[in-house]
């Protein structure tokens, strides 16, 4: 009877930690609107900023989709 309950509970707690675990695909489907990328995209700041001089930010190249 012992060794049926550490078993359970052993299959229960690993059964736990695995559903912690993010799919891929979740993790995708959260972050694909975080960003956008395209060259008439529209990103908005918030919080307060002051700026003197002049402001240069060059957009660096994207990598490859390879």
């Amino acid at each position: 009877m012992g060794r049926i309950l550490i078993l359970f509970l052993c299959l229960l707690s690993a059964n736990a930690a695995a559903n912690g675990i993010a799919s891929v695909q979740y993790v995708d489907d959260v972050t694909k609107n975080k960003l956008d990328t395209s060259a008439n995209a529209t990103q908005e700041m918030a919080g307060t900023y002051t700026v003197s001089g002049t402001l240069v930010v060059p957009t660096p190249p994207l990598p490859s989709a390879e």
